[in-house]
């Protein structure tokens, strides 16, 4: 692991937020199960679907995505990175984040920039063109978590960029998910 090993938070915007669970580190399959049944296990077994939807979806963009691998199998490297789950008055925030390569940046802002103000409707014609198209460039799928993940918060995403080096910068992605 990197240097930014045990301080992925300090890139982590503020929140006004209790914390209910947090993970730093590889993500295998195995940890994304766990920290699903523990996230479960903290909120008493009450199990929004549109916050572990989203929490499994921005997982899946570390392991899948994340600059920063270890091969813990033997057969294909997985991401490293941070997660974390947190309740406010009103809202759950669900936050990932995990380094990308730099020279990447400007198309996943290009990528994030697509959902940013858009209403819901106008989010689910962007899933259903998206749908249709080949997959975007590096993508390890149809290049639809971002949109899922804008539908089910009713658009309330927001994208972080901290540059790190030349090499990499650190991608935050927060979720907003009503709690009503």
């Amino acid at each position: 692991m990197t240097n930014l090993s045990l301080q992925y938070q300090q890139y982590l915007p503020p929140l006004q937020a209790h914390e209910l669970l947090t993970y730093e580190g590889v993500f295998t399959h195995e940890v994304v199960v766990q920290f699903t049944q523990e996230l479960a296990a903290v909120m008493g077994g009450e199990k929004p679907k549109k916050l572990f939807v989203t929490t499994i979806e921005l997982i899946q963009n570390i392991k899948n995505y994340s600059a920063e691998t270890v091969d813990v199998t033997g057969n294909s490297p997985v991401g490293v990175g941070f997660a974390g789950v947190y309740s406010g008055e009103d809202e759950f925030i669900s936050v990932s984040g995990n380094l990308v390569k730099t020279a990447h940046v400007e198309r996943i802002k290009a990528h994030c920039s697509k959902v940013r103000g858009r209403t819901v409707q106008e989010l689910r014609a962007l899933y259903n063109e998206q749908l249709k198209e080949p997959p975007p460039e590096g993508s390890k799928g149809a290049g639809l978590g971002f949109i899922d993940i804008a539908i089910k918060t009713g658009g309330q995403v927001d994208f972080e960029f901290t540059p790190i080096n030349d090499d990499v910068t650190f991608f935050t992605i927060s979720a907003f998910i009503n709690k009503l």
